[in-house]
């Protein structure tokens, strides 16, 4: 069985054919079945146009492809993490199996507030981007906390609607960082990160605690939720590169396998 996944916004230089990653089920390949495989009445004109544009995918192919859905999800999410530019997004799979034929009703949406700044890729990338790639599938199944943080994180990437997006984040935050018991919430928040990311001059407590007044604002009903205003797409790029720092320490730190279980979790945030 084989999908191929067409990469949208993807920039990559010429010193690499082919990459597979560690599942053996994920490559980045070479499109050159644009035609043969766009020719479906399920794809429109403008459709074919757009999927022929493109010259690199995403190839998922084994015996067995289930499940390979939400490994290309957290694939594009290793991407995006390590990224500080757009990253590539797909749009429709492709198959000669008609079951695995499909536009996609949503994909990630980047903030454009800074122009349209593009990540370039080279062949040295890809093993790094494995790597997490790989540790985010385990991690994935390590705790409810964990796979909470990750769908909340793909809703923030996913979300068209800056609002949206930016309570995506910082539930994804609040996943990782909140306490199992009462107490106070959004001080233990903004305190884990800072200590987390140990740059008080920009991601100070207080520099935290103001991007969570934010959400309590939009919460509250007290922040006016205007459409892409440059002043709210501000916030959401801020809240979107403390979000990403975050899941980028903890992936540098190993510390996923710390949140097995409540008390692991405890003793790790107490090392912060």
């Amino acid at each position: 069985m084989r999908a191929v996944m067409p990469l949208f916004e993807f920039r990559i230089r010429s010193d690499i054919a082919e990459f597979v990653f560690s599942d053996r089920r994920l490559s980045i390949r070479r499109f050159v079945e644009a035609k043969h495989l766009s020719d479906r009445k399920l794809f429109s004109e403008q459709d074919r146009r757009f999927i022929e544009h493109e010259d690199w995918a995403i190839v998922a192919e084994a015996d067995d492809l289930s499940g390979y859905e939400l490994d290309v999800n957290m694939l594009l999410m290793a991407f995006r993490i390590l990224g500080n530019r757009i990253t590539p997004v797909i749009k429709y799979r492709l198959s000669d199996d008609d079951a695995l034929v499909g536009r996609l009703d949503e994909t990630e949406s980047h903030n454009h507030v800074d122009g349209l700044l593009y990540q370039t890729y080279s062949a040295k990338d890809f093993p790094r981007i494995d790597a997490v790639f790989t540790m985010l599938l385990k991690a994935e199944r390590t705790s409810v906390r964990l796979k909470n943080a990750f769908y909340f994180l793909y809703r923030a990437f996913h979300s068209y609607h800056w609002i949206d997006s930016f309570l995506f984040y910082m539930n994804a935050l609040e996943a990782l960082f909140s306490l199992d018991t009462k107490g106070p919430a959004t001080k233990t928040i903004c305190e884990r990160v800072s200590k987390l990311l140990k740059a008080p001059k920009k991601w100070s407590e207080k520099a935290i605690g103001d991007l969570y007044d934010v959400r309590s604002r939009i919460g509250h009903g007290r922040l006016e939720a205007r459409p892409n205003s440059v002043a709210n797409l501000r916030l959401l790029k801020k809240m979107e590169r403390l979000t990403k720092l975050c899941f980028r320490k903890l992936i540098a730190r190993n510390s996923f396998q710390h949140f097995t279980t409540v008390s692991a979790r405890d003793q790790f945030m107490a090392t912060l």
